[in-house]
């Protein structure tokens, strides 16, 4: 869930708390880099406003300078259709369980279709991964790769 009980549409900006934990990651991240850990070189990440807006976020503790950050929509959420902006309570009283395995919402994503979908992401998301390879120098710290994507996408990934 989300801080508004929600289904955010796909405009719907970070909160300030949002903004405040992606620079925290971020600054984290750094932090992992100056120890010599691992040197973030990849960012990969949805094209929807929230996961942009925490991809700038870590970027600006991190900076841009020999990172690669692409935008991949197949890591967007679930699409809700005519149900997103719609409070989780507002929907569970009118539909029940929306996150219920049959649920398909109207002009949104069923769940078969979802995690089609996240599958065909996952194979972006491995390719990013085997990239990172030709980064690797001897003597330097292991090249790491950032997935900015959305709570669904990693529950399916996981499933």
């Amino acid at each position: 869930g989300n801080a508004s009980g929600r289904l955010q549409p796909p405009d719907e900006p970070l909160s300030t708390n949002g903004k405040r934990q992606a620079r925290r990651l971020g600054e984290a991240l750094k932090a992992a880099e100056a120890r010599g850990d691992f040197r973030v070189a990849t960012i990969l990440v949805s094209d929807l406003a929230r996961t942009k807006e925490t991809a700038a976020g870590l970027l600006q503790a991190l900076g841009i300078e020999g990172r690669d950050v692409a935008q991949e929509p197949l890591l967007q959420e679930r699409n809700f259709g005519d149900l997103r902006g719609q409070l989780y309570l507002d929907v569970r009283q009118r539909y029940g369980d929306f996150f219920a395995e049959g649920f398909a919402p109207p002009n949104g994503e069923t769940w078969p279709d979802f995690r089609i979908r996240v599958k065909l992401a996952w194979s972006k998301v491995l390719a990013a991964a085997k990239g990172l390879d030709k980064q690797r120098q001897p003597g330097k710290a292991e090249p790491a790769l950032v997935v900015v994507t959305h709570g669904l996408v990693l529950r399916a990934m996981v499933d």
